[in-house]
């Protein structure tokens, strides 16, 4: 079979052969970045070639098509992954050096106004591949590869190949030190208790599935790592919390150290015993097998890689800046120091990942050597939503230590904010009459039936909350298509033209929608809110048009209000959320 051309539409490659047209959403391990599988099968056109079509269970009948990589094949390959390393810049000096903070709070257009600078230092004759452009996801650094392209026509997203993650760059400058990534088949190898999952990082595309791994010690160890402390530090923090959470994990680690080493761990001493045991098992596996994970990646990048393997970026942009870690962040500082224009952006009071190890201080205390620059205006959020966050929860932002002040104005375009329910009742004389109450989950539900060919974007705190309302929309009849954290619902097949999605709020920044709730179904759900205000903010400035800020499970509030344990939480709630402004 012969390949005749290569195209991009909007959301697909598309291979043309002898055979008739692949339409390929591609992904692949093996190469440095997602784009060099393009240009190899740019390099294929006009040579045989062999494809396999395949499904997987879930898909239904749907077929995807692969690129066989055969030996004939293998000389490309390994050429492109050459060249792609030599498109990184090294040794390169610059007499003029500056910096610069962009500080973008929600809808403000914080990404657009660096794509924009991006754009100028083009226009004045900086190379493509001299540019760096960092996000926090892969989705992210995707979406602004095809959004720069797009301005100039002679480009394509595989000319920016220094748009990634700060993970993606570690590996291309040789964090991996040669190695293969940890996969879930070898995390089951070592220990068959790690529990492995997936996850759709972008919208109804199967190639953009992922494997990821929970475990309690493993966890922890990446949180130490994450914030440069010691797991020693991690478990002593554990404990001197005693919230739920903190003594769950460590009521987690135990179990999984009892089952894998077969004793009875009962002291704080004995916890920290094996599980340093745990890690230097795992990490003699790792060597073992010439295996390398995440944490590596980065480790060995910021201390195992001689100063001139650091790029020399002309311009380097790290966007999401509040969401870097201390590891992160130390090997950010390298290549600050390297290059000539930075631009670091974030917004500290959307710092939602301190939990995961982010530091948003990090990104404060950083020395620049230009004034700050804030934008002033959203694009996204309404002045109606506007009113309701500097209503409630922007009391709580305003008091947070060491933020950042900003000023920042609403969006020019009109919305609409509802957070009570209008009921019909009868009094004892049969008299209609009409009451406000607390906006509930059915509510949603209806409002959803009725505007199901509409944008929105479902909100949850917990992942138990997020599974419960897919649920429900799949039990209506006839059930209602969405997406669950991505995964079309109820197959690839169903979805149809839907634009219903759910997800944590957690995954929900940098997002937006038309019609936004968020919903709380669960004491838990409450309290995450009630116990990081910048949670809620992100939630509350997701809108474009219509908010829904209050969708509270029916009973829930009422009860935690005459609750002697919980209500301080509802209490606290009623503030950051209030039902009336």
């Amino acid at each position: 079979m012969q390949l005749l051309n290569v195209y991009k539409t909007d959301d697909d490659l598309i291979i043309d052969t002898s055979e008739g047209l692949r339409v390929c959403k591609l992904r692949h391990n093996n190469f440095v970045d997602i784009e060099s599988l393009e240009a190899l099968c740019r390099s294929l056109i006009g040579k045989d070639v062999k494809t396999t079509a395949f499904k997987h269970d879930i898909y239904g009948d749907k077929y995807f098509y692969k690129i066989n990589e055969d030996i004939s094949n293998k000389e490309s390959l390994d050429e492109l992954k050459i060249n792609l390393i030599k498109k990184l810049p090294l040794n390169q000096k610059f007499k003029n050096r500056s910096s610069q903070k962009i500080f973008g709070p929600p809808g403000t257009g914080k990404t657009t106004f660096l794509l924009k600078k991006i754009k100028e230092h083009i226009d004045n004759g900086v190379k493509p591949e001299n540019i760096a452009f960092i996000s926090f996801t892969n989705a992210a650094a995707n979406e602004s590869k095809k959004n720069v392209s797009e301005n100039f026509p002679g480009l394509g997203s595989i000319d920016f190949p220094n748009f990634s993650t700060m993970h993606s760059l570690a590996t291309k400058i040789g964090g991996n030190k040669g190695k293969n990534l940890c996969l879930e088949e070898h995390w089951k190898t070592f220990d068959d208790e790690i529990f492995c999952f997936t996850e759709w990082t972008e919208k109804n595309d199967p190639f953009s599935i992922v494997s990821r791994f929970k475990h309690p010690v493993l966890d922890l160890y990446s949180l130490a790592i994450a914030r440069e402390t010691s797991l020693e530090e991690e478990l002593k923090l554990k404990r001197a919390l005693g919230d739920f959470h903190s003594t769950n994990d460590i009521l987690n680690m135990r179990s999984s150290l009892n089952s894998y080493f077969s004793v009875a761990i009962n002291s704080d001493e004995d916890l920290l015993e094996y599980s340093q045991r745990y890690l230097n098992r795992y990490a003699n596996f790792k060597k073992r097998e010439a295996l390398v994970d995440f944490n590596d990646v980065i480790i060995n990048s910021i201390n195992n890689l001689p100063d001139e393997r650091i790029p020399t970026f002309e311009v380097l942009v790290i966007d999401e800046a509040q969401d870097l870690t201390n590891i992160l962040w130390s090997l950010a500082k390298k290549l600050i120091n390297k290059a000539g224009t930075v631009l670091i952006a974030g917004d500290d009071d959307q710092a939602i990942m301190i939990n995961f190890g982010a530091s948003a201080h990090e990104f404060l205390n950083i020395k620049t050597t230009k004034k700050d620059y804030p934008l002033p205006k959203s694009f996204r959020v309404p002045s109606q939503v506007m009113d309701y966050v500097n209503a409630g929860v922007m009391k709580f932002i305003l008091a947070l230590p060491n933020r950042k002040p900003k000023e920042w104005e609403a969006a020019d375009h009109a919305g609409t904010l509802n957070y009570m329910s209008e009921r019909n009742f009868k009094d004892a004389e049969g008299k209609e009459f009409k009451r406000y109450e607390e906006y509930d989950i059915n509510d949603l539900l209806i409002e959803i039936i009725n505007k199901k060919e509409d944008e929105w974007l479902i909100m949850c705190p917990s992942k138990k909350t997020g599974m419960d309302m897919s649920k429900a929309l799949l039990e209506l009849r006839p059930p209602i298509p969405h997406f669950y954290r991505n995964k079309p619902m109820p197959s690839l097949d169903e979805i149809g033209a839907s634009n219903i999605r759910i997800q944590s709020i957690h995954t929900s920044k940098g997002d937006q929608a038309d019609n936004v709730a968020i919903v709380v179904q669960s004491i838990g759900d409450m309290s995450m809110l009630v116990n990081d205000p910048r949670l809620a903010y992100v939630a509350l400035t997701r809108a474009k048009s219509h908010m829904l800020p209050r969708v509270v499970k029916k009973g829930l509030l009422p009860f935690m209000r005459q609750s002697m344990d919980y209500g301080a939480i509802a209490s606290e709630y009623d503030r950051m959320f209030p039902s009336e402004i």
